[in-house]
C-alpha cells in the first residue's frame, strides 16, 4: 500500500513540476519534464561503473573495505544497537523512521515548493528527483539480492536468497532516500551538521527496529549521497552552458571553499 501511495505522489509531482520553476531567462529548465529528467539520470546511474577511472579506486576501495567489515560483523553490531529497547529509544526510533518515510519526504518537498521562494522550488524539484531515483534504484537491488532482515534471520546476516519479493533487507530504502534528501539540502543550504545527522538517525533507527543490518544502512547511505550529488551536479551543468560532460562528486576530494569532504567521479 505504501508503494502505491508513493507512486501516486510521484505522478502528482510530475504534473506540478512540469513547469518553469526558475527565472524565465533560465533556458536550461524551460519545458522541464520530470520523467525525462529522471530517465536521463537513470541512464547515468546504470552506465557510470563503465566510466570509472583508476583514481576512483581512492573511494571504491575504502567503501568496499568498510562494507566487508560491516558484513562480517553485522550480527554483533545489530545486537548491540537493537537491544535493550527502552521507551526513550523507541520514541527516538519512531522519529527516525518517520524522517525516512518517502511519503513524509515528498510531502516536505511539496511544502517547500508551495510556500518557498524561487530557490526552494528548485531545491524541491532536485530533492524529488533524488528521492525517486534512489528509492527505485534500491528497490531493484533489494529484489535481486533477496537478503533476509534481522527479524527473519537474527543470527545469520549473510542469508541472501537471490531474486525475491519476500526478502528485501539490502539496502535500506528509508536510509537511501534520507541521505539523498540530506545531500541536496546540505549542499544547497550549507547545513551539513544538521541534515546528515538526521539521515544517520534514520539508518540507526532501522537497525534498532530489527529492520536492517548495519551493512544495509551503510551501502544505502553511499548510494543516497551519490545520487544526491549527481542531481546537484546535473543542475549546475544545466544552468551553465559552458559546462560539457559530467563530474559526479561522491567523495573525498576536499573542497576548501565549502569545508566538506567529497569524492569525485569524473567522466
Amino acid at each position: 500500500m505504501k508503494k502505491y501511495i508513493f507512486l501516486t505522489l510521484v505522478f502528482v509531482f510530475n504534473s506540478v513540476f512540469d513547469k518553469n520553476i526558475v527565472k524565465a531567462d533560465d533556458s536550461a529548465f524551460n519545458n522541464y519534464n520530470f520523467f525525462e529528467t529522471v530517465g536521463a539520470d537513470f541512464k547515468d546511474i546504470v552506465t557510470f561503473p563503465a566510466k570509472l577511472s583508476l583514481r576512483d579506486t581512492l573511494i571504491i576501495v575504502p567503501v568496499a573495505g568498510v562494507s566487508y567489515i560491516l558484513f562480517k560483523n553485522d550480527v554483533s553490531i545489530y545486537k548491540s544497537i537493537s537491544s535493550p529497547k527502552t521507551d526513550t529509544l523507541n520514541a527516538i526510533s519512531s522519529v527516525g523512521n518517520l524522517l525516512g518515510d518517502g511519503r513524509i519526504q515528498l510531502s516536505a518537498c511539496a511544502l517547500m515548493y508551495t510556500v518557498g521562494r524561487e530557490k526552494e522550488r528548485v531545491v524541491a524539484r532536485q530533492s524529488v528527483e533524488a528521492i525517486v531515483e534512489s528509492g527505485v534504484a534500491v528497490q531493484v537491488i533489494k529484489v535481486l539480492s533477496g537478503r533476509k532482515r534481522p527479524k527473519d534471520s537474527s543470527d545469520n546476516a549473510l542469508d541472501f536468497s537471490g531474486p525475491s519479493l519476500k526478502y528485501d533487507s539490502f539496502p535500506s530504502g528509508h536510509t537511501v532516500t534520507a541521505f539523498a534528501f540530506a545531500t541536496i539540502l546540505s549542499e544547497e543550504y550549507d547545513k551539513y551538521w544538521l541534515f546528515y545527522p538526521l539521515a544517520t538517525l534514520v539508518g540507526l533507527s532501522r537497525i534498532y527496529d530489527d529492520a536492517h543490518w548495519a551493512s544495509d544502512v551503510f551501502v544505502a547511505a553511499v548510494i543516497g549521497v551519490f545520487i544526491g550529488r549527481m542531481n546537484i551536479v546535473n543542475y549546475d551543468e544545466n544552468t551553465n552552458s559552458a559546462n560539457t560532460g559530467r563530474s559526479y562528486s561522491v567523495g573525498f576530494d576536499t573542497l576548501a571553499q565549502t569545508q566538506y569532504v567529497s569524492i569525485k567521479f569524473a567522466f
